[in-house]
């Protein structure tokens, strides 16, 4: 496998209060390169500051997806600018991905058996249920993507962490404009990047209340790292489902014709 190319200077500032808010870089595609500035992912805005509001406001984004639950949305309201999105859609993503929400895990927690490494195996699982919750939500953002006649498309997909159920959405994104898979990869791995496991760990036990012990902080801190296996796991599940990821994509109501109108629409 080549190195990945350098990764070229971020064209949108960071945000203080949401760490892991980004725009996916302008990736190589056969045929062309994803133009700058259009697919957005992020960790939760509730925390945005005065001046990272008017950033928000002035990249004009159409479509928010919030991929949190119920719960999720009333702890942490999103602090939106006083031009907020045109439109926000949430999905209250199946309970079975209990792993990925703010304080899921607090019952395993409970377990004196559940360590770092059942933290992974956990969360292993949890992304192998990915492809079957998430359907709808990638079939929405490539709706909304695909769009022509309203300006550029600009659609940010978001969760608590910005990094599992956003990353999986993101993930199918790139594959439906034919990314490599190794470049999908290291998109995924950027969140860590932004924000560390550590840093993390540190804000889902605030807003937890917990005072953990050692073994309970390794599986804090494990559940809110990013690991390639676990995005592996995801699109291998969604391969052996359907045949290919263009399988799932089409079952997904991503069809050839919108993953054509996306790559006319991403595409320079």
């Amino acid at each position: 496998m080549q190195d990945a190319p350098p990764a070229s200077p971020d064209p949108v500032p960071r945000l203080e209060g949401a760490p892991n808010f980004r725009a996916v870089e302008p990736l190589p595609v056969a045929g062309g390169r994803l133009r700058a500035a259009r697919i957005f992912r992020s960790d939760a805005l509730h925390r945005l500051t005065d001046a990272d509001r008017e950033t928000f406001a002035s990249l004009d984004i159409g479509a928010v997806l919030d991929l949190r639950r119920d719960d999720e949305r009333s702890q942490m309201p999103s602090r939106w600018p006083a031009r907020a999105p045109r439109e926000v859609l949430t999905f209250d993503v199946l309970p079975d991905l209990q792993a990925v929400r703010a304080g899921g895990w607090r019952v395993q927690l409970a377990e004196t058996e559940f360590d770092a490494g059942g933290a992974h195996r956990w969360m292993t699982e949890t992304y192998g249920r990915m492809p079957a919750a998430l359907a709808p939500a990638v079939h929405e953002a490539a709706r909304r993507l695909a769009r022509r006649g309203e300006g550029p498309a600009r659609v940010l997909v978001h969760c608590t962490a910005g990094k599992d159920r956003t990353g999986f959405v993101v993930a199918m994104l790139l594959a439906a404009l034919g990314v490599p898979r190794e470049a999908i990869v290291d998109d995924y791995l950027e969140s860590a990047r932004r924000r560390p496991p550590a840093a993390l760990a540190d804000m889902l036990i605030a807003l937890s209340g917990e005072t953990p012990s050692a073994r309970m902080r390794e599986a804090i801190e494990t559940i809110a790292d990013v690991r390639a296996d676990w995005l592996d796991t995801a699109l291998r599940t969604a391969e052996r489902g359907h045949g290919s990821l263009d399988g799932y994509l089409t079952a997904a109501g991503v069809d050839a014709p919108l993953r054509e109108a996306l790559r006319e629409t991403l595409l320079t």
